[in-house]
């Protein structure tokens, strides 16, 4: 979702200032994952990353396949069955 100065991923109706965000824009499904981290605590320890996406002004935090280092293109692996949510993206996974 967009407003004024910010793109933020997943879509939400106001950005971190209260900035109302009315407009749907279009990111790539790829970024550079910036930081990674194992949920341990978790049944099956899931991986968890904070993933930039080109044109958006706040990272997205999302399921990862696997363990990958910082700075690894990551593209979103979709579910079969969509319904407009952030769910519809399974995982994301190494982009190579």
């Amino acid at each position: 979702a967009a407003g004024g100065e910010h793109v933020v991923v997943p879509a939400r109706p106001f950005a971190a200032d209260g900035t109302r965000l009315d407009e749907a824009v279009e990111l790539p499904d790829e970024g550079t994952l910036e930081a990674v981290t194992v949920a341990h605590h978790l049944e099956g320890a899931p991986v968890y990353g904070l993933i930039r996406i080109a044109g958006a002004t706040t990272p997205l935090f999302h399921l990862l396949s696997e363990v990958v280092e910082p700075g690894v293109r990551v593209r979103a692996v979709w579910r079969e069955e969509r319904t407009g949510s952030i769910l519809d993206i399974a995982h994301f996974a190494p982009a190579g």
